[in-house]
């Protein structure tokens, strides 16, 4: 069973082996493997993050705004130190 992930890497290496050559640029089948399989785990590794950081609530953002923190300081002292438990599980979720 194919899902949208794996046709969009399908496309990826297809593009890297066949559409770049055309360009002029040229990689070993190998190299592009490893630069499709590269891309996806980063953009797995990414959504992963981001859904960790959309777990602190808003109430939290909010209560830190009201102390006067600025949005750097909102970042390292709140939503950064919550944010591991979110990414955690993602991580958990792709093995």
């Amino acid at each position: 069973m194919w899902n949208l992930a794996e046709i969009r890497l399908f496309w990826f290496r297809f593009f890297l082996y066949f559409g770049l050559p055309k360009l002029g640029i040229r990689f070993s089948s190998e190299l592009c493997a490893v630069i499709g399989l590269s891309f996806l785990g980063g953009a797995y590794m990414t959504e992963a993050f981001r859904s960790g950081l959309s777990t602190v609530q808003k109430i939290q953002k909010e209560s830190a705004q009201s102390l006067g923190l600025s949005k750097g300081q909102i970042m390292r002292y709140v939503i950064f130190p919550q944010a591991p438990i979110g990414v955690d599980s993602g991580h958990r979720g792709k093995i």
